[in-house]
């Protein structure tokens, strides 16, 4: 598509959105605070003028952007926010915030480190970085597919002009992989730790559950000896075997002999 066409497109606003998150603030700070009367959209409806079709393109959908004179033909982005600014002053008050995917002939060629370019590849912007277009440059829906590891890159058929693929990325310095295996990732590796083998593992000595001891038998008093008993002399004492009061048993024979 070219910026020719871009003339015979209409745009018009989808369903107003409601809930405004921190996100879509942040990708157009400096709009959402100036002006007062910003309405937000949930999507935005490009119309040929030709044939009339309608084709709907939602926040979040990956999008081809109009060219201008001096750098004709199309970008590659993804809409973050749609919103009009409702200012009388303004020649055109829709607005949409993107992230880019850059194609291969926007990066300088000394950053660029690709010895393939193909029609069909984009890079997408690491840094993730927000700007503000205008909306009425949306030329409509295209489709950006990541490539999965080892996959190669699908043929270029000019049929199909808004199918795009990407495997790298550009943090701003220079390219980078970032569809790898984990075997060829130049993150450090994590060291996956065997479990240790019953062999090679001790096994715990488990104390045997303590002895019960039986139970030793109270030890008790041992009852006092009675005192013996003195043989009583059958002349000495009398026949009443009366003792008197305070008298040991050594005073009772005593007094016996």
């Amino acid at each position: 598509m070219s910026s020719k066409e871009k003339n015979t497109l209409i745009h018009e606003w989808g369903s107003e959105l409601e809930e405004i998150n921190s996100q879509t603030k942040n990708s157009c700070k400096k709009f959402y605070y100036k002006y007062s009367s910003i309405k937000f959209y949930t999507s935005m409806w490009v119309i040929d003028k030709k044939s009339g079709m309608r084709e709907q393109v939602d926040v979040g959908d990956n999008v081809m952007i109009s060219g201008f004179s001096q750098h004709p033909g199309y970008y590659i982005a993804k809409i973050i926010a749609f919103f009009d600014l409702n200012e009388k002053d303004l020649d055109s008050n829709r607005r949409c915030s993107v992230e880019w995917f850059y194609l291969p002939d926007e990066i300088p060629k000394s950053k660029l480190q690709l010895s393939i370019q193909r029609k069909n590849e984009v890079i997408v912007d690491l840094r993730h970085s927000y700007d503000v277009i205008d909306a009425n440059s949306v030329l409509g829906v295209c489709h950006v597919t990541k490539l999965a590891p080892n996959q190669n890159f699908p043929d270029y058929d000019p049929d199909f002009l808004g199918i795009f693929f990407f495997n790298k990325g550009f943090d701003g310095k220079k390219i980078i992989q970032i569809n790898m295996n984990e075997d060829d990732s130049p993150l450090p590796k994590k060291r996956h730790q065997p479990a240790p083998s019953s062999r090679s593992s001790p096994k715990k000595k488990v104390a045997p559950p303590p002895k019960r001891q039986a139970k030793k038998p109270r030890k008790t008093a041992p009852k006092a000896a009675a005192a013996p008993k003195l043989p009583e002399p059958e002349d000495a004492m009398p026949k009443s075997k009366k003792k008197r009061n305070g008298d040991t048993p050594k005073q009772l024979l005593k007094a016996a002999r």
